[in-house]
């Protein structure tokens, strides 16, 4: 039997006129039963003239997904150089524009001397279930330089949420913004807000990660990931080894250069440092040394719902199924 609920909460936007700036989130956007799951795509959009090496704009992301598209997003972020908050809020996907909220803002940026690290999120479910699976053309997401200096890109993120008739999953969608650096000290970050508590079995994570490099082995940039306090670095995919859990891996590459900045995905099972029962998960980037500036502003959480258990009933004999 095909089950859908939809829990629909509307991105954070904060207006930076007369505000001290502080780390909020990651805040559920979006959460829903469907029968199916959700699936990511991303590439990184610094070039190479300040530290990263993507050379094309507009640049490929390929996505694939089953089914039909329930609900579908575009992420993307910039370390911007002044107050006005919103410039970068527009892209070009498939040659269409799509104009993004500040879904996420922290000041400093992530320690390349900009006023802010802004984060932009975009309903594109449309869009994406007009053009279906396939390799999506992203335009004006890289760096801008203008008067004031220049707003460096960090990455874009598409995800979609989809149902092809499957099991029933409990699919929960964040955006937001939590930092680390040398400057705003530790950030963790908590997804909560979950439709059911969590049962056991496998968990779909997922997490972005802006201003991701290389250590090189030199000590100089090292960080680790960690989900609820275990170090998950070059376990969970799209990390990579401890030490230096965020690399930039997701990019147009070649990596390995100290210092090249790139965009991360950091995707799969988080069930071994879960624990049914939970109703919330919590994630932490660390930094040694010098430290790598990561600055953490989408991700998702997905599982089984809580089983159907029968609940007899003293009248009658009536026996109810019942769903918490």
């Amino acid at each position: 039997m095909r089950l859908w609920r939809f829990v629909a909460c509307a991105g954070v936007v904060l207006a930076c006129a007369g505000v001290t700036l502080a780390q909020f989130g990651p805040a559920p956007m979006w959460t829903g039963y469907v029968n199916g799951d959700y699936v990511t795509g991303g590439n990184a959009g610094r070039t190479p003239g300040f530290g990263g090496n993507q050379t094309m704009d507009p640049f490929p992301i390929g996505m694939a997904w089953p089914g039909t598209v329930v609900k579908a997003w575009a992420h993307w972020s910039y370390l911007e150089t002044t107050a006005t908050v919103g410039t970068n809020s527009g892209i070009t996907i498939n040659g269409f524009g799509v104009v993004g909220a500040v879904t996420g803002l922290l000041s400093p940026d992530v320690c390349w001397g900009n006023a802010f690290t802004t984060n932009y999120t975009a309903d594109v479910t449309g869009l994406m279930a007009a053009f279906g699976p396939g390799v999506y053309s992203v335009g004006t997401a890289n760096d801008r330089p203008h008067a004031a200096g220049v707003d460096l890109a960090e990455g874009v993120s598409l995800l979609v949420v989809y149902d092809n008739g499957g099991p029933t999953r409990a699919v929960h969608v964040y955006t937001g913004a939590t930092q680390t650096d040398t400057g705003v000290g530790l950030a963790p970050g908590t997804m909560s807000g979950w439709l059911n508590p969590y049962p056991g079995g496998p968990a779909h994570f997922f997490l972005n990660a802006n201003d991701g490099q290389f250590d090189g082995g030199t000590g100089g940039w090292g960080d680790d990931f960690l989900i609820n306090g275990s170090i998950v670095s070059g376990i969970l995919g799209g990390t990579g080894a401890p030490g230096d859990a965020w690399q930039g891996l997701l990019g147009p590459g070649p990596w390995g250069a100290p210092g090249t900045v790139q965009y991360d995905h950091g995707e799969g099972n988080s069930a071994p440092w879960m624990t049914p029962g939970d109703t919330a998960l919590g994630f932490l980037t660390t930094y040694y040394s010098g430290g790598d500036c990561v600055n953490h502003s989408f991700g998702a959480i997905s599982f089984a719902p809580e089983p159907t258990s029968l609940v007899l009933l003293a009248l009658g004999g009536l026996a109810v199924l019942r769903r918490r």
